[in-house]
């Protein structure tokens, strides 16, 4: 499971602007790691329900759900999980069985968005920016990079 996290922040990136960008075999992340020593050549460590990041892809994966509400925030590209290159224009995330959909911004997605930006004296009322802040400082910690 930190290789598919490591995997995502390494090439993601590289996926063009609209692309998708896809993690399967997530079904790891839940798999007991005292019964499932080894995957793929690799020991397993961390991995069960309930378990965090990096052991769990799916945790650090649902850290994602709160940069993709950032524009909500008011925050633009300010809150970010696995650093700015990689989540910054994140723009879709959807599970499935076993699998995970990460979807880049595409151009124009890139150029609309920032609409936000006239609302941010609305945000500042009801996000606490501090709380965030500190929220995006604890999500990074387990970064498995």
């Amino acid at each position: 499971p930190p290789l598919q996290i490591y995997s995502l922040a390494r090439l993601l990136p590289a996926v063009r602007p609209g692309g998708f960008f896809v993690i399967e075999d997530l079904e790891t992340s839940y798999w007991n790691s005292k019964s499932q020593p080894h995957i793929y050549g690799r020991v397993l460590q961390g991995a069960g329900i309930g378990e965090n990041a990096p052991g769990n892809a799916v945790s650090k994966l649902k850290e994602l759900v709160e940069v993709l509400f950032r524009w909500h925030m008011g925050l633009e590209q300010n809150v970010s999980v696995l650093g700015p290159e990689v989540d910054g224009d994140l723009f879709d995330l959807t599970f499935g069985a076993g699998l995970a959909i990460l979807g880049r911004a595409s151009l124009e997605e890139a150029i609309h968005v920032p609409w936000f930006k006239d609302l941010k004296p609305f945000f500042h009322h009801y996000v606490d920016f501090e709380s965030v802040q500190r929220w995006t400082e604890r999500a990074r910690e387990t970064n498995p990079f």
